[in-house]
């Protein structure tokens, strides 16, 4: 929930007013004439006014006296937060990210119905905490460890805030254990069953050439989803053709084209005759801009819904059942994990580690570090390791 933060109405005379809402209690404050009786330059005089005043009111009107809940939206709030400001001010990206979103979302969604609106920051103590997480846990049996953690963090993240502030006198979140995780490790395929998955006629054309992708790749389905025609190279040297992915971007459905997962963009070597599988899917007349895996209706990228689906058609079709898939944790990543298994026994470590675009703290260089007699390695490998399969569907488009 994002709090409301004024409302702009007319009054007899004809001139505009604004009216603040109050960021703890959310009550309307006094009106105030914006001078204007045009409700154009009426909303610029309000907008100008409310940013003065968020920077008055900043920190001084958070205090301990604050309901935990409203404590909380205001935190994760856009425009009144200090926190969010803070981390503006050393990322101007930090909030580009799924993961703020979704810590926004558990609280709004699993939290603050268990904490209501009675109790203020300063009432916030580690016994109140522990009963608030196993009410958690407790009215929510089907929610994971670590799923249940996460929402917990929404809640003990802006405490310990408020607690660096001064805003409270102790951090109430100190010695809160968080529940032992069972981590389901992801599978991995067999080769039989992606040569089987490869042979078979599927019924998406969209799903088969991104899964196609994915096992020659390694390459994350955001990564997948965000390729353009532009990204599909071909680098012409002393020793031949090589057929490149350029991995420059990621695709998220709630904030569209952002960096890769560690950062840096890397390249990728495929198959000679899965580039022109791509080259041909996308088409000679879109431009370098064109997403490969586009929607027909909007221009951008398939929903993600759209592999997945796909992969657990397909899998049934070669025998493995919904609930085999559950016990052996196999879904799209299992693609990355086949590549990786794969291309470890042709390849350095070094290499494999550049190409799929893992981090570690000895490896902080970029993709174009990546030699052009790596490139050839992993091209080698990718033939050794991956047969050449006819591409073929089943009936449907996507």
């Amino acid at each position: 929930m994002i709090l409301r933060k004024y409302r702009i109405y007319r009054r007899s005379n004809g001139v505009y007013y604004y009216i603040f809402f109050d960021p703890i209690t959310g009550k309307e404050m006094k009106a105030r004439s914006t001078g204007a009786r045009n409700r154009s330059e009426a909303e610029k005089v309000a907008a100008r006014a409310y940013r003065q005043f968020l920077d008055e009111q900043r920190m001084t009107v958070i205090t301990a006296k604050m309901p935990v809940g409203r404590y909380v939206e205001w935190f994760y709030g856009e425009e009144n937060s200090s926190w969010y400001a803070e981390k503006r001010e050393r990322d101007e990206n930090a909030f580009l990210s799924d993961h703020i979103r979704a810590t926004r979302s558990y609280f709004a969604r699993y939290l603050k119905r268990i904490i209501g609106d009675d109790i203020i920051l300063a009432e916030v103590t580690p016994f109140w905490l522990r009963r608030v997480q196993r009410e958690l846990r407790d009215k929510y049996p089907k929610l994971t460890p670590q799923t249940i953690n996460a929402i917990f963090a929404s809640l003990t993240k802006p405490l310990r805030y408020a607690a660096t502030q001064w805003i409270i006198q102790r951090d109430p979140t100190e010695n809160i254990l968080a529940f032992a995780a069972r981590r389901k490790i992801t599978g991995c395929f067999e080769q039989f069953e992606v040569n089987s998955l490869l042979s078979l006629g599927w019924e998406s054309l969209i799903g088969k050439l991104m899964f196609m992708v994915a096992i020659h790749t390694g390459m994350r389905m955001g990564e997948i989803l965000a390729l353009k025609k532009g990204d599909l190279q071909c680098r012409v040297n002393g020793t031949g053709e090589l057929y490149l992915v350029a991995i420059t971007h990621s695709w998220s459905k709630t904030h569209g084209l952002k960096s890769p997962k560690s950062g840096k963009t890397r390249t990728v070597p495929i198959p000679a005759w899965l580039w022109n599988q791509l080259w041909s899917f996308v088409g000679q007349e879109k431009n370098d801009d064109a997403f490969v895996f586009a929607s027909s209706n909007s221009g951008k990228p398939v929903s993600d819904k759209l592999p997945r689906w796909a992969l657990n058609r397909a899998l049934q079709g070669i025998g493995i059942t919904e609930e085999q898939q559950r016990e052996r944790n196999l879904r799209f990543h299992s693609t990355r994990h086949y590549f990786n298994s794969m291309m470890a026994p042709h390849l350095q470590n070094e290499a494999l580690r550049k190409v799929i675009g893992h981090s570690s703290p000895e490896m902080t260089d970029h993709y174009h570090h990546v030699t052009d007699i790596e490139l050839r390695m992993v091209k080698d490998a990718q033939e050794l390791a991956f047969p050449i399969i006819p591409f073929t569907a089943r009936g449907a488009t996507a």
